[in-house]
């Protein structure tokens, strides 16, 4: 017996077209993040200054970690990088033109960032010669706030720009006077971390361009060193007075400053001794003119 041929429906073939674009939808994963650029004009003339502002769009994820490149062409050159008011709170790796065409970045934001528009960092850039510049991403990654650091897609928007004689000549104002945010000095010691040596622990915020350096001086009349938080000290007793100098990338200092009981008493001794020192001296100089004139 011969089965018979049942003729598909409109209505068949509708519902079948409505289950694989149901299919496709969910089979096909929602951006996790999305990087853009955003810059105030469409066209700069030559020499001009103009400002790049780098967003990210977590899609309704969590996420703690970023990482990747800016690019940009040879017609343009780097005059500054500012991060100060940047949702990542920890930078890795802190926005930096380190090579040619490139400005690479990683940092992480304990606890978790989840936000339509989160500002990462801006590159105020100076326009060399005529031509179209094109601004893009390369080697982005970000990862979730799920306790196992996983990977999650991301997508990106470009930008681009017309360098023409004919655009307008304009500097940007993108000067900084203030320094860093007031912050603290902390001492910490494990037996399981930097051999058992007491480290010292800081971090700044800027508003500006963002902290370019620290200065670490152990003592009042030692040199200072560039170093980074956590900092091993050199000298371990930690009967010293510490000094640490945050640095912007506009020159704007913030000083903050760290001493035990131990260190204030001795550097106090140091000061009555100096002071003895004198008063003998005078009392010295006294009695050799009083010896003089006689």
């Amino acid at each position: 017996m011969n089965a018979a041929f049942v003729q598909p429906s409109w209505a068949h073939l509708a519902f079948a077209g409505m289950l694989c674009v149901l299919f496709l939808l969910l089979g096909v994963p929602a951006y996790a993040a999305q990087f853009s650029i955003e810059i105030p004009k469409d066209a700069v003339a030559p020499e001009s200054e103009f400002v790049a502002d780098v967003w990210l769009n977590t899609q309704g994820e969590s996420l703690n970690a970023l990482e990747g490149r800016l690019l940009f062409p040879d017609a343009l050159e780097v005059a500054g990088i500012r991060d100060g008011g940047s949702v990542v709170t920890v930078w890795l790796d802190a926005p930096m033109s380190r090579g040619p065409g490139s400005i690479s970045f990683s940092g992480i934001t304990p606890g978790g960032y989840n936000a339509e528009r989160g500002f990462l960092f801006s590159v105020v850039f100076r326009a060399k010669e005529e031509g179209v510049a094109a601004l893009s991403f390369e080697h982005m990654q970000v990862f979730l706030n799920d306790g196992n650091a996983t990977p999650a897609p991301v997508s990106e928007i470009s930008a681009k720009l017309v360098i023409s004689e004919e655009a307008p000549s304009s500097l940007s104002d993108v000067s900084d006077t203030t320094p860093p945010e007031p912050f603290s000095l902390a001492l910490a010691e494990s037996p399981v971390a930097f051999d058992g040596k007491k480290v010292l622990i800081f971090a700044a915020q800027d508003k500006g361009f963002g902290v370019a350096r620290y200065e670490v001086c152990e003592g009042f009349f030692a040199s200072c060193v560039v170093a980074d938080s956590p900092y091993v000290l050199q000298q371990q007793s930690t009967d010293s007075f510490i000094t640490v100098h945050a640095v912007d990338h506009s020159g704007n200092v913030r000083t903050a400053y760290l001493f035990t009981v131990r260190a204030l008493m001795r550097y106090a001794s140091y000061g009555i001794l100096a002071i003895l020192l004198c008063i003998g001296a005078l009392l010295l100089l006294a009695r050799f003119k009083r010896s003089y004139r006689k």
